[in-house]
């Protein structure tokens, strides 16, 4: 899959992070998108993960050669990769040989969105605090960092799948009763956004306050490491 998602990158240099996991499976899935793409057999056998070679339509190509009429595999297949490569560069970053750490592809921010954010997050931290009216550029640009990275590391990246958990609640169970996913236990990683206490979530979730297994609550503190200025994954 690594190997897959990184082919991707480098045809794509600079594609959003958001972007990324519909075009890895349309580059691998998608005559349209790219010449060289899989019919649906060679697709999933490519990409099914190791726990999901149960399902009964895989053992069905394997015994066959061919999927069942109708077969749903090559979507949930799909939807399997898309949160992978999610994770890959996100709560995943930091497990094994990824591709942020062989160098294969980096993740960074957009220059003009950061200091829009930047500009907006110190006047109102002035306006809220009369004793930070002096406050410099330099450290709102670390917090703001520190953030960012943050919420890259533990996964706080909006797509489909992330969203529509969260929408409903950010409940571990409610990952389980996917089958295109893997079983997460109690300590398995999963993707976590910010929340405030009144139980806003930045993932764009409904109602689902902090304390839910999807959600952490968000506090200053000093901006960490810089992710970088480059725009989305790109090869070193």
């Amino acid at each position: 899959m690594r190997a897959a998602v990184a082919q991707v990158v480098a045809a794509h240099d600079g594609i959003a992070l958001a972007d990324l996991p519909a075009r890895v499976v349309a580059w691998w899935s998608d005559p349209e998108a790219n010449p060289g793409a899989f019919d649906a057999e060679r697709f999933v056998s490519e990409f099914i993960a190791p726990d999901r070679q149960w399902l009964r339509d895989f053992v069905a190509l394997q015994r066959d050669g061919r999927l069942p009429a109708g077969s749903d595999l090559p979507a949930l297949v799909a939807r399997r990769l898309r949160w992978d490569t999610l994770a890959e560069l996100g709560y995943g970053s930091a497990i094994g040989r990824t591709l942020e750490r062989t160098r294969a592809a980096a993740v960074g921010v957009d220059r003009d969105a950061l200091e829009r954010a930047c500009r907006a997050a110190r006047l109102r931290i002035r306006e809220a605090f009369g004793g930070l009216r002096g406050l410099e550029p330099a450290p709102v640009r670390a917090l703001v960092l520190g953030i960012l990275r943050r919420m890259k590391d533990r996964g706080a990246i909006r797509g489909d799948l992330a969203s529509a958990w969260l929408a409903n609640g950010g409940r571990r169970w409610q990952l389980n009763r996917d089958r295109a996913l893997q079983d997460f236990g109690r300590r398995s990683a999963l993707p976590v956004f910010p929340a405030d206490p009144s139980g806003a979530s930045g993932g764009g979730g409904a109602g689902a306050g902090a304390g839910r297994d999807g959600l952490e609550p968000l506090i200053a503190g000093r901006g960490g490491r810089s992710p970088g200025t480059r725009h989305g994954p790109r090869r070193s």
